[in-house]
């Protein structure tokens, strides 16, 4: 349907199948716009440095400041930070998609930390 006749719990799960399945690497959020579309030439891109071993790189998150354009927000996001977002919109998104209740996907969770995760 229209977006004005979608309820609440419709948005959500848009909103989670939507940036589950955003190309990080070729495409921003701009909020402004409003629109999908390619990166602007005047934002910094994010190169975030995996914490892996052998040093490798990887396009963070790029999300264009509404209010100063060519700064980038997703340039605070760390390896392990950025990991855990896409881990989370992936289980937000899989739980939406099961009609699991609000209730069940926000009650309180802890994944692995880094320290964890790093001895496993």
């Amino acid at each position: 349907g229209k977006a004005s006749e979608l309820t609440a719990a419709e948005l959500l799960k848009g909103f989670m199948q939507f940036y589950n399945s955003f190309p990080w690497k070729s495409e921003a959020v701009c909020v402004l716009k409003g629109t999908q579309g390619p990166m602007p030439l005047s934002l910094p891109i994010h190169i975030i440095e995996h914490e892996d071993g052998p040093k490798s790189t990887e396009c963070g998150p790029n999300i264009e400041d509404p209010f100063a354009p060519k700064k980038n927000l997703g340039s605070g996001m760390t390896w392990w930070s950025w990991l855990r977002m896409k881990e989370e919109l992936a289980r937000a998104h899989t739980l939406l998609e099961q009609d699991t209740s609000l209730s069940t996907l926000l009650a309180p969770w802890s994944p692995e930390g880094p320290e964890e995760a790093s001895r496993n």
